[in-house]
């Protein structure tokens, strides 16, 4: 037997069970959508359109679907486990088709696993994002919409998406230099470096299954996501029709001076891709 396996053995023989337990759960990481729970609770509260219907009637409760995630990342086998109404059902479906997933993960290889969400149907909840969020549906922004729920890449369209500011004549560099924070614990450390972020324009302009794709610690990563949903983009165009496009957008974190930062969107401030 091999030496490495005898040791495994002898060392699992001396743990206690909740230990053997913990250890391997710590080397399993279970498929997800893109951002974890968080950016999934966010990602619902956005998008949720309460079906009028079971709203006037007060249907509530919770639709749970899961779905096999390939180690490909490809969603199989959907299945609505728990169901509410068709309505409701439905709706919950609309909202899943929307998410890319993260594949399961064993010792940091991507494996074959079972994927869920929980859709949660509250009627006074649902009426406070309504009011938080400021709007209930939203106007389609172009005459045409794809249907097919097909993610292109920015390259390929016609038009690529943009940033879509509230005041006139506002660019990237204004909007940045008028919303950017620096981290205080990363101006403690002197942490300087880049943030990565990965992202979905709708075909309405929002963002959707928003990740950190490269990290830079002391509250940088959280500094970008912050930014990046604080704004709203025109759609990318293919053949006349809005599209959902994937967006990649870097953004770099430098001190200078008695600013204290550097943001621009060249060398290297904010870059698009």
């Amino acid at each position: 037997m091999n030496s490495a396996i005898i040791k495994l053995l002898a060392f699992l023989s001396l743990c206690s069970p909740l230990t053997i337990t913990t250890l391997f759960s710590q080397e399993i990481i279970p498929a997800m959508p893109y951002g974890g729970k968080q950016q999934l609770r966010e990602f619902i509260e956005q998008e949720m359109v309460y079906p009028e219907a079971d709203m006037q009637k007060g249907i509530e409760g919770t639709v749970i679907i899961t779905c096999l995630v390939g180690r490909d990342a490809k969603v199989r086998d959907v299945k609505v486990v728990q169901t509410i109404s068709p309505a409701l059902d439905k709706e919950a479906l609309r909202i899943f088709k929307m998410l890319l997933w993260q594949p399961a993960t064993y010792l940091g290889s991507p494996r074959d696993g079972k994927g869920e969400i929980q859709v949660e149907f509250s009627v006074k909840h649902y009426r406070k994002i309504v009011k938080t969020r400021g709007y209930e549906i939203t106007a389609p922004l172009t005459a045409e919409t794809d249907t097919s729920d097909k993610i292109f890449s920015f390259r390929n369209t016609e038009t690529p998406p943009k940033p879509v500011f509230r005041e006139a004549g506002m660019n990237m560099q204004q909007f940045m230099a008028g919303n950017f924070r620096y981290p205080e614990p990363a101006l403690r450390q002197n942490i300087t470096g880049t943030v990565t972020l990965s992202f979905v324009v709708e075909p309405n302009g929002r963002i959707s299954n928003v990740q950190v794709t490269k990290h830079l610690g002391a509250g940088c990563s959280e500094e970008a996501l912050r930014l990046v949903k604080l704004f709203t983009w025109s759609p990318g165009i293919i053949d006349g029709k809005a599209v959902r496009t994937m967006m990649s957008l870097s953004m770099s974190f430098s001190l200078s001076g008695a600013n204290g930062y550097n943001v621009s969107p060249a060398q290297p401030g904010i870059s698009l891709q």
